[in-house]
């Protein structure tokens, strides 16, 4: 667990916004400063050695702070930082330039709304224009597959991606689920989805949000059936953000909510009496969540662990 001192000198005033597990001793945080006039991005880096735990800060600046992502990119494990115009950041190399729009005569359309890696890929941005972009070596990102035949102006193009490979790829629209087979794009879902997962079960879990209303479906291919349904009047405030796969459950969360499903059944995992939001990343047989100030992590045929509680400092 952190000590107040660490806290204090590396999360204090500013607000969690995004987690990523890099393997099982590194974990990232995105935060964003509390108040609304600091517009400063702080990144850092938690190391869990055996001598204690080593933290590393890095401050950004000119990132839209309201959506800003982070991932880890293969094969050279870089943490890579995305806001929703492309200006974008990688581990070592520091800020890049931004992606070019289309209109610049770049590959960019619309806002970035997601990035991840697909396996051990580098890592893949999706845009509100319906493109998945792969990060280059080279800093340069190539597109994966044909633009999408989206419907407009009724949808907004990708919200949300993920795939078991490259030539099997789920994206999420609110027309519905894509699939992308390698060569073209097949709408597979006739529901507005928000999020998508491709779970270690084998399945893919999709959300369909509408305030008041968190619906799941699960499948695969064109397969699908509804495995939760719930509406209230107090929760689902915002649609999920997060869909990973930890210890043979899949698990979903944004900074207000969070679910576990096993085997296609919601069940109750997460560790009570701490807050209701959580911001998901999972790998290396480690599972963090994560509120705006406060981190807990989960290992495999383990137990739950606080890495801290801010207001417990308050």
């Amino acid at each position: 667990m952190l000590t107040k001192e660490q806290y204090a000198k590396h999360f204090e005033g500013f607000g969690i916004v995004d987690v990523v597990v890099q393997n099982r001793h590194r974990i990232y945080f995105i935060m964003r400063a509390l108040d609304e006039e600091n517009t400063d991005v702080r990144l850092v880096r938690v190391a869990r050695e055996e001598a204690g735990i080593d933290i590393v800060q890095v401050s950004l600046f000119g990132y839209d702070r309201d959506a800003i992502y982070g991932e880890i990119s293969f094969p050279e494990e870089y943490f890579v930082v995305i806001d929703m115009d492309g200006v974008n950041f990688v581990g070592k190399k520091g800020t890049q330039p931004r992606i070019q729009s289309r209109y610049e005569g770049g590959v960019l359309g619309g806002s970035v709304t997601r990035i991840k890696p697909i396996g051990k890929s580098p890592v893949i941005i999706c845009s509100t224009a319906g493109d998945l972009l792969m990060r280059q070596t080279n800093e340069s990102w190539q597109r994966i597959g044909p633009e999408p035949d989206i419907e407009r102006p009724s949808d907004q193009g990708f919200e949300d991606f993920d795939g078991f490979a490259l030539d099997d790829i789920y994206a999420a629209t609110p027309s519905g689920l894509l699939h992308f087979n390698g060569e073209t794009w097949e709408k597979v879902l006739n529901k507005p989805v928000l999020s998508v997962g491709c779970m270690g079960d084998g399945d893919v879990y999709a959300t369909s949000w509408m305030p008041g209303t968190l619906t799941v479906y699960r499948g695969r291919g064109k397969d699908w059936e509804c495995i939760y349904k719930d509406k209230s009047e107090h929760t689902h405030a915002n649609p999920i953000r997060d869909t990973v796969w930890h210890d043979g459950k899949v698990w979903l969360g944004n900074w207000s909510e969070r679910y576990a499903f096993e085997k296609g059944k919601y069940v109750k995992a997460f560790p009570p009496g701490t807050p209701g939001g959580g911001y998901l990343s999972a790998r290396d047989g480690v599972m963090v969540c994560a509120s705006a100030r406060s981190a807990y992590w989960h290992e495999e045929d383990g137990g739950w662990h606080t890495l801290f509680e801010g207001w417990t400092w308050d």
